[in-house]
């Protein structure tokens, strides 16, 4: 078998899951598969046994479930496995309790099996255990176990039960399943202590069954539950000879949590939304606990309009939001009555939850916003006859679509092609009006245009009618509008002509009277009442014939008019005519009239008389006949009434003072020809519907008293026109106008109007209000508050009819009628309108209990809180506080009044301000009442006022009602006292213009609310314009016994070293100013804020009078801006000075020193112009630019490094770099491609960038204050010719300074001088300031330096130098020592000018030089003996020098100098060589930088100062090495060393070594001469490595220890020789030790097969074979430069002095300073000195090993004998030897000074020469016998022996 083949696997014995316990559970898990997919870790012998033997069977025989005396057969099965056949025998068990057959030889050919039986008969219930052998014929023997082990009671259960984490006061829950794994039936019970619960609690299970229970579990708070819960089994019969009853356990665990729940929105504000439209809006609960929490949503009203739904009201009590989830929440609103408020909460609950989430929905109502295009048609004159068309549009400017209808007929007088119809959202309809009269009169009519769900809209038509016999004069609305104004106005009766003595209406009466007119509550009533400024009425406006036949006549109706004016009137009807053959009276007044044709030739209604005149007072019948044309059809029409006065017939009898326009009524008639004649039912059922949803109109919120209306289309979606009616309501209460329908059938009396038409007595009041009321109450029951216009009508087919609703609010109770409108007459096809309205009375509710209080509060201050004013009803409600004026000083409120909506809460802020301390307990008046439901302003008009009164009201003002509330208010006014913390405060340094801010802490430690306020007082040196200081809260309050924290911000203005100030902190008596508000009181805080301030009533309180200085902290602190400057720089090569003019230091300093600029300031905000500091534009504004040049170098050249160090000399932290012009500030990708270069400049820069000819490191930088950095800025010289590099260096928040990096890079045949760029330029001189008349002027030097390869002959151009002094009257103001010179290769020399000036000026002139290339030889080159090419005459560039010096007059006269003059003077005074005297700021002599290299000086310039003639000066410098080398060093005076110096420099030692990391002390010794002079020059100290290195010292030895460590060869042979001889290096005094070295880093390595290219291969790749060749390169390790042996190193001394007359400078200094130089009495010979010096040069050229250890005897004595002299002329050492005690002298003391023993003498015998043992014993500067007879040697004359003198001048 192999690997991965299927092995039948036998399950464990059940004894071995007894004595495992749980461990063998896992065990049995592991091993129950019946088939083995994975190799085994180890194979198993049956395994094995099949692989080996070829025979398979099982290891194991278990017999379960077994009883004593039973009998139990089991079979092993033998199969062979193999491919040959397998003898077996087995043998028979050795205990009797297991039986088999006799054993015989079994032969099993392949794959055949057989049978063995194996037989257990048990007596006794204990374990039983064996085996049976089988042996294998050639391979030998196994045994198969035979067990029979006792029944196990088991039970398989999980260890633990976690249900995890769940909500307080919800059920969890878990299911477990457990597994009986025994052999035994059992029964089991659960037993655990509460809070957990186990369901179900027993049961019974067969082996190997399972079963599963659910523990439940309830947390009730946040805590940890952990129980036990017990599992008692029991077997189902007894084993092991007795029952056993066996516990299992395992651990119940849940943790509870409080749920959590919150609202993404708590309010939802829809705003104002059209009626008809669905707005939604959606939230989410969160659920921020780790359990699942179960919520349910109540809406908090238990009644409501049903406008807002909630989709989580359909959430059952079992909705669950998942741990750290969320569910969404939909809420729509759906408004269904215009200027509805609508306010709803919905409550999210948990079961577990402490409180629950709570959601507001807030909306409003508002119906279609619609407009007419004009408000009056005015159609003029008409003949009579003919007509006039006028158009007007219905605008909807709403968001849903809108009905309208125009309250009118097509068929009248002003008739209309359209009178109804729907708008959609944003668009018009065009209605046309054509004026069509028959009677010569003047018209006027006032077509209202009814929308649903919005209040009508007016439009007046006017127009004029003459024929040839009448002509009226023409009407216009003015004339209406005058005429009405004065019946509102109380100046004129309705229907009385104006009399001229009456005075016109004011315009504003007019005005008024039009707007009224206009109002939605005025408008919406003249449906249910008559116009009150009408001189006619009708007894009925509602004519109703029923069903008429078209074949006969039916019925007249009697309409009659009544004249209620003072004159006559002529009455005449519009909209009908009389056909031929009608009867009745035609005779009065009537008249043929011809009219245009329209829809129906013949109309179905006519009234008789059509005309007629009437009386005064009096009334007139008019007859109504019903004519229909057609069967089955409705018939409805408005029949017009004008009435006008006889007067106004013809215009001759009217003006403009006494016009009266005249009137219209009209009267609805209808009738149908539907059935037989009388009969009422009509035979098909109507299609009509309302408009409202669910036929339910619900009434906006009205006030208790008032009236409310609603419009609803009553719309019919059949082809036949519908009649309805609603028979309940067609006698609404109204007044003149009340029904206009008659009930079915014809009956007339119904139709008759609550006015009493039939009243002929003239002298009644028709509009009494006895009368009205009285006949209101006979016909219409008292309890329904519901009305509607028209009662009764015809709906024409597939269009609609609107019906206006009135609400009457009698009372607050609720409302509620089931109004029918029964279609067709017939009441099975009737529809249900469900109406319901509330009346409200305002009610507000302030606070909790109307009442709150006030914190106790400090005496002054000021307490302000927030209270909830909150409307209980849904009516809008206007409150204003009325605090008493005696209160108002101490108490105020913000706003003073508003409105709050119906359920709506609004904030209300009051503050209370005690001016005493006394305790308040005040009652406030609250004004609550209710605006007009339509308009807000609550004023009624006269024109109200005249109509209440027609209406049977009473004429008075009809202003809201008011109520009055009183408020109980709570206060106490406390004392109090405050402290401050800290007691200082620093701000320490700060930016200018940059704030700051620190935090103060002002405690209250008394119990009341302490008021105050913040003052700045600085100290007497500071100003407020120094500082701007600023608090969070300057004024305000501290609760009691509490703090409050303070920010103050501190912000300075310029720069200022120290700014100190005291912040005071005034209380009660404090001055301050405070904002009024409108109230006369301080404007209340936000309502964030708890704590504001009043104004004191003593606004000059003087602070000396307060008992005690108020609580202050005192606060320093200091403003200016990031400082950066250059403290020192370094070049090996240049001296300090001269490389400090050189880079301009001095105007770099001076540039960073400035204040930044606003432009500076500007661009650190904005990230600089075109968004990088870096860009050309943003350099180029930069203001100034500061010269760096880099030198000139010659091609080839080492490379130029300058070091400069920056240096932070402020108090801020300073973050520095530099930017290249049009650098990139972020690090591009590789991939990324710079533009071409815009011009050369920027072509030149790039090349000197990417090139690496200038570079700076670092670029960037942060020094803390103190702190140094050093900049290195290296210049290559690789390529010939000028390179410029345009950078930046920016201070961050500080100055911008752009400079210019300029170098210059010569060819080898170029000669020139170096001046190059600087600010001022190197070639720019300046003399130091000479005093006018002074005779002994110095000459000044300048240092010529020529930084070529070449010598060069200069020639100075002094024609300018001599117009200069022409100018000064021949005067030799400038005079030139040495006009032609020689400035030796990469070296200098000096040129001395003697500056003499005649006036109190500075100097200008310009001198020009020539130069002139010279050979090694000295020679010009290109001469006519010389043989040199054009090639190879160098290239020389001429230069010119600028002098300048200032003459300064002595000190006695320039006291008298003008200031300016002076400062100009002073400011041209310093010359170049002052800088020590404080003029190069920070410059000192000393270095600062760290060494550039291994060897350093103390000192960079050995600064003499000023000394007197003929003296002799010294100055130490130490020469310190870092090398691990030795280095020889040698000075080279250079330029001093030439006549142009006056004196004598020497150099001790001039030459030696410095040992490693060794240190050398060397006296530089000047003597001057007496003449005087300005000198300012360098010297230069080369160093060379001393021979061998350390390297080659390690590496001799090394080669030494190798070559002792290698065997001795006797014989070797070799084709090369072996040298034997020392090599040609060795002999000249050499090693080779260090070529060996060389020679052994030498790179051998052979380039890698990766790397290495055949010569095919890279023909046809050579980019590939280059590229491996670049990568080989990379692999071998770099060259060793100059051969490892270290370089000559290079140091610059600059030496500076100026030399002047013994007696100026004891004039200058005094007698004390100038006692301490050294004047010798006599002075050596300079010409002497200098051949020591080269004598011992000399010396040390022959021994250089020992030069500085070893001088000769002579140099010994010299510098002995000159220190010796100096320190006993040192005036102090005089002074020291002055006080020194006087002691008596030895025995041994010679008698006489002078005296020298012999001994001491000879003691010198043994020196090298023998001669020397003769000389004397004084110092070298007496012994001169040496230095006379060299010299007399060297010049070939004799010494001069006169008497008394001596060639160093005086015997003296």
């Amino acid at each position: 078998m192999g690997r991965g083949a299927a092995v039948t696997m036998n399950p464990p014995s059940t004894s071995d899951r007894a004595a495992g316990g749980l461990a063998s559970q896992g065990q049995h898990n592991r091993n129950g598969s019946m088939f083995e997919t994975f190799e085994p870790k180890t194979q198993s012998a049956r395994y094995e046994r099949a692989r080996v033997w070829g025979i398979d069977c099982a290891d194991v025989l278990r017999w379960k479930r077994w009883e004593p005396g039973g009998t139990y057969v089991r079979s092993v099965v033998l199969k062979n496995t193999s491919t040959k056949a397998v003898k077996v025998k087995y043998k028979l068990p050795a205990t009797r309790y297991f039986e088999m057959e006799f054993p015989e030889v079994i032969k099993l050919s392949p794959g055949m099996s057989v049978s063995v039986d194996v037989t257990f008969r048990p007596i006794k219930r204990e374990q039983y255990d064996d085996f049976v052998e089988f042996k294998v014929a050639g391979c030998g023997s196994f045994r198969v176990a035979v067990v029979c082990p006792l029944p196990v009671l088991s039970l398989q259960l999980p260890p633990i039960c976690d249900l995890g984490y769940g909500a307080v006061n919800q059920v969890m829950s878990k299911t477990l399943s457990f597994t009986n794994d025994g052999d035994v039936d059992l029964t089991y019970e659960w037993r655990l202590d509460l809070p957990f619960h186990f369901e179900p609690k027993s049961g019974a299970l067969a082996p190997g069954q399972t079963a599963t229970v659910t523990c439940e579990f309830t947390p009730t708070d946040a805590t940890v539950s952990v129980a036990s819960a017990a599992c008692l089994v029991t077997p189902a019969h007894d084993f092991h000879d007795g029952g056993v009853t066996c516990p299992f356990a395992i651990d119940v665990r849940a943790v509870g949590k409080y749920p959590f729940i919150r609202l993404s929105d708590k309010e939802l504000d829809f705003g104002q939304v059209s009626v008809g439209k669905t707005v939604e809006k959606t939230i989410r609960v969160l659920n921020q606990t780790p359990v699942v929490v179960n919520v349910q949503c109540t809406r908090d009203a238990a009644e409501h309009d049903n406008v807002f739904k909630c989709n989580a009201m359909a959430w059952k009590s079992d909705k669950s939001i998942g741990l750290q989830s969320h569910e969404y929440v939909r809420i729509s609103y759906t408004p269904s009555a215009p200027g509805t408020f609508s306010n709803e909460t919905w409550s999210f609950t948990t079961p577990g939850g402490a409180r629950s989430a709570m959601l507001r929905a807030t909306g409003t109502a508002v119906g279609p916003s619609a407009s007419l295009t004009v408000s009056t048609l005015q159609f003029g004159s008409v003949v009579a006859g003919t007509s006039v068309k006028r158009i007007f549009d219905v605008r909807n400017h709403g968001d849903v679509s809108m009905f309208w209808q125009i309250d009118s007929d097509k068929f009248c007088t002003f008739g209309l092609d359209v009178d109804r119809g729907t708008v959609s959202p944003g668009e018009a309809q065009r209605v046309l009006v054509t004026f069509a009269p028959h009677e010569a009169a003047n018209y006027h009519k006032r077509l209202l245009v009814l929308i649903k769900d919005a209040s009508p809209l007016a439009i007046d038509v006017v127009g004029t009618c003459y024929d040839s016999q009448r002509r009226p004069a023409p009407m216009y609305l003015s004339h209406v509008e005058t005429y009405r104004s004065l019946c509102a106005s109380s100046l004129l009766a309705p229907g009385a002509p104006p009399v001229s003595s009456d005075r016109p209406p004011f315009e504003e009466e007019i005005v008024a009277a039009r707007a009224d007119a206009e109002l939605p509550r005025n408008t919406f009533a003249s449906f249910f009442r008559k116009d009150p400024f009408s001189a006619v009425s009708v007894d009925t406006t509602e004519v109703d014939f029923g069903s008429c036949s078209r074949l006969k006549l039916g019925e007249a109706k009697t309409v009659v008019v009544t004249n209620t004016s003072v004159v006559k009137m002529t009455v005449f009807w519009g909209g009908c005519f009389v056909a031929k053959g009608t009867g009745g009276d035609e005779s009065v007044g009537t008249h043929t009239q011809q009219v245009t044709k329209r829809e129906e030739d013949v109309p179905p209604f006519a009234v008789f008389p059509e005309s007629a005149d009437i009386k005064p007072g009096e009334t007139q019948p008019f007859r109504v006949v019903f004519r229909p044309e057609k069967d089955h059809k409705h018939y409805h029409r408005q029949i017009e009434c004008f009435a006008y006065a006889k007067s106004m017939r013809s215009f001759r009898q009217v003006q403009d003072g006494n016009f009266t326009p005249p009137w219209c009524v009209h009267v609805r008639a209808m009738g149908h020809t539907f059935g037989q004649l009388g009969g009422s039912r009509i035979g098909f059922v109507p299609k009509v519907r309302f408009s409202v949803g669910n036929n339910a109109l619900l009434f906006p919120p009205t006030v208790k008293g008032d009236v409310s209306y609603q419009t609803v289309a009553l719309i019919n979606d059949g082809d036949i026109d519908v009649g309805f009616e609603f028979p309940g309501k067609r006698l609404a209460p109204r007044v003149g106008r009340v029904s206009l329908f008659g009930g079915g059938g014809g009956n007339t009396a119904d139709a008759l109007s609550l006015g009493d038409g039939g009243n002929d007595d003239a002298d009644e009041d028709e509009c009494s209000v006895a009368t009205d009321r009285a006949d209101r109450d006979h016909r219409l029951p008292q309890h329904s508050p519901f009305a509607c216009y028209p009662t009764k009508g015809v709906v024409n087919a597939n269009s609609f009819t609107l019906i206006t609703f009135r609400f009457d609010a009698n009372d607050t109770s609720k409302k509620r009628e089931p109004v029918v409108c029964v279609l067709n007459g017939d009441a099975e096809h009737a529809l249900a309108l469900d109406v319901r309205a509330v009346g409200f009375l305002p009610k507000l509710r302030i606070g909790a209990y109307d009442s709150f209080a006030f914190k106790p509060t400090c005496v002054g201050a000021v307490a302000t809180r927030e209270v909830d004013i909150t409307n209980l009803s849904r009516i809008n409600v206007l409150y204003e506080w009325a605090i008493p004026e005696k209160l108002r000083d101490v108490l105020c409120v913000a706003p003073q009044g508003g409105i709050a909506r119906g359920g709506e809460t609004v904030k209300s802020v009051w503050s209370f301000f005690p001016k005493k301390m006394k305790k308040l307990n005040l009652k406030i008046p609250l004004t609550v009442r209710v605006p007009n439901s339509y308009e807000k302003d609550t004023k009624t008009s006269a024109i109200g006022r005249t109509i209440d009164t027609l209406a049977g009201g009473s004429g008075q003002q009809t202003t809201p009602a008011e109520e009055l509330v009183h408020v109980s208010v709570a206060a106490e006014g406390v004392s109090g006292r405050v402290a401050m913390r800290p007691l200082s405060l620093d701000f320490g340094p700060q930016i200018v213009d940059q704030p700051s801010v620190k935090r103060i802490e002002l405690v209250n430690e008394s119990g009341g609310v302490i008021r105050f306020r913040l003052e700045t007082v600085f100290d007497d040196e500071c100003t407020e314009f120094d500082a701007d200081v600023t608090y969070s809260e300057k004024t305000g309050l501290v609760p009691a016994r509490a703090g409050k924290f303070i920010d103050v911000k501190f912000t300075g203005r310029h720069r200022q070293h120290r700014v100190s100030f005291k912040i005071n902190c005034h209380t009660v008596d404090a001055p301050f100013s405070g904002t009024m508000s409108k109230f006369g009181k301080q404007t209340a805080p936000p309502s964030h804020s708890m704590l504001s301030l009043v104004p004191s009533q003593d606004t000059n309180v003087d602070p000396d009078d307060l008992d005690e200085p108020p609580p202050c902290v005192g606060v320093c602190a200091s403003a200016s801006y990031p400082a950066l400057r250059v403290r020192d720089v370094a070049c090996v090569f240049v001296a300090k000075p001269v490389l400090w003019k050189q880079l301009s230091i001095n105007d770099l300093n001076k540039s960073l020193a400035l204040t930044p600029t606003p432009f500076e300031m500007k661009q650190h905000r904005l990230g600089g112009l075109d968004g990088s500091f870096a860009s050309t534009r943003n350099i180029s504004q930069v203001q100034g630019a500061v010269a760096v040049g880099l030198g000139v170098g010659v091609r080839g050249d080492a490379t130029t490094s300058m070091y400069l160090e920056f240096e932070n000399h402020g108090t801020l932290p300073t973050t520095w770099s530099i930017l290249l012009r049009n650098q990139v500030e972020v690090e591009l990708e590789n991939w990324v491609e710079q533009g071409a270069p815009i011009d050369e400049v920027d072509a030149h820069q790039r090349f000197v960038v990417e090139e690496g000819i200038i570079e700076i490191t670092p670029k960037k930088g942060v020094l803390l204050p103190g702190q140094r950095q050093p900049v290195r800025i290296t210049y290559k010289h690789q390529h010939a010719g000028s390179h410029w590099l345009t950078a930046l260096l920016r201070v961050t928040e500080g100055r911008s300074v752009r400079f210019e990096l300029g170098g210059r890079t010569l060819t080898e045949n170029h000669r020139c001088l170096d001046v190059g760029p600087a600010n001022p330029s190197i070639s720019v001189h300046t003399f130091l300031p000479v005093t006018i008349g002074d005779t002994g002027a110095p000459a000044q030097t300048i240092e010529l330096r020529n930084p070529t390869n070449g010598a060069v002959r200069y020639s100075l151009d002094l024609q300018n130098v001599e117009n200069l002094n022409a100018e000064a009257w021949d005067f030799p103001v400038l005079t030139c020592v040495e006009r032609i010179g020689i400035v030796p290769p990469r070296g200098s020399a000096l040129v001395n000018w003697v500056f003499q000036p005649l006036e109190q000026k500075t100097y200008v002139c310009d001198v020009g030089v020539t130069l002139t290339a010279l050979d090694d030889e000295g020679d010009v080159v290109g001469d006519d003996d010389k043989h040199v090419t054009g090639e190879e005459i160098p290239f020389v560039e001429h230069c010119v020098l600028t002098l300048r010096g200032a003459g300064v007059l002595p000190e006695t006269f320039s006291r008298g100098v003008d200031a300016h003059d002076a400062a100009v003077t002073e400011k041209n005074l310093q010359g170049d060589v002052s800088r020590n005297h404080g003029q190069w700021l920070p410059y000192t002599p000393w270095p600062t930088l760290p060494p550039t290299h291994d060897f350093q000086l103390s000192t960079h310039v050995a600064g003499f100062g000023s000394v007197p003639a003929a003296s002799i000066t010294r100055r130490l410098v130490i020469l310190k090495s870092h090398a691990p080398d030795a280095f020889n060093f040698s000075w080279d005076v250079g330029a001093f060393g030439s006549d142009a110096i006056d004196g004598a420099l020497t150099i001790e030692p001039s030459v030696g070594t410095v040992d490693a990391h060794g240190v050398v002390f060397v006296k530089l010794t000047y003597a001057a001469k007496e003449k005087p002079q300005v000198f300012d020059g360098k010297v230069t100290c080369v160093l060379t490595p001393v021979r061998p290195t350390i390297a080659e010292l390690e590496e001799e030895r090394r080669l030494t220890a190798a070559r002792r460590a290698r065997p001795e060869t006797f014989a070797q042979h070799s084709d090369s020789p072996q040298p034997s001889m020392p090599s040609d290096v060795e002999l000249g005094g050499g090693t080779d030790i260090y070529h060996t070295i060389r020679n052994g880093t030498k790179n051998t390595n052979r380039m890698s097969v990766v790397h290495a290219h055949t010569v095919s291969s890279s023909r046809v790749f050579p980019d590939l074979a280059l590229a491996g060749a670049v990568a080989h390169s990379k692999t071998i390790p770099p060259p060793i430069l100059n051969d490892g042996i270290p370089p000559d190193a290079f140091l610059t001394l600059g030496v500076e002095g100026r030399v002047v007359s013994q007696v100026t400078h004891r004039e200058d200094v005094g007698s004390t300073e100038y006692s301490k130089h050294f004047v010798p009495s006599f002075a050596p010979d300079a010409f002497f000195e200098t051949s020591r010096t080269r004598k011992a040069t000399r010396l040390a050229n022959e021994d250089p090993d020992h030069a500085h250890a070893r001088l000769g005897t002579p140099e010994k004595k010299h510098v002995l004998a000159g220190l010796l002299h100096d320190v006993l002329q040192d005036p102090a050492v005089r002074r020291e030897f002055e006080t020194l005690k006087r002691e008596p002298p030895g025995y041994f003391a010679p008698d006489k000074a002078g005296e020298v023993v012999v001994g001491e003498a000879n003691a010198n015998a043994n020196d090298n020469d023998a001669a020397d043992a003769n000389r004397s014993v004084l110092p070298d500067e007496l012994d001169v016998t040496n230095e006379v007879d060299d010299y007399a040697k060297s010049t070939d004359c004799g010494v001069s022996t006169r008497p008394g003198t001596s060639i160093f001048g005086s015997a003296a």
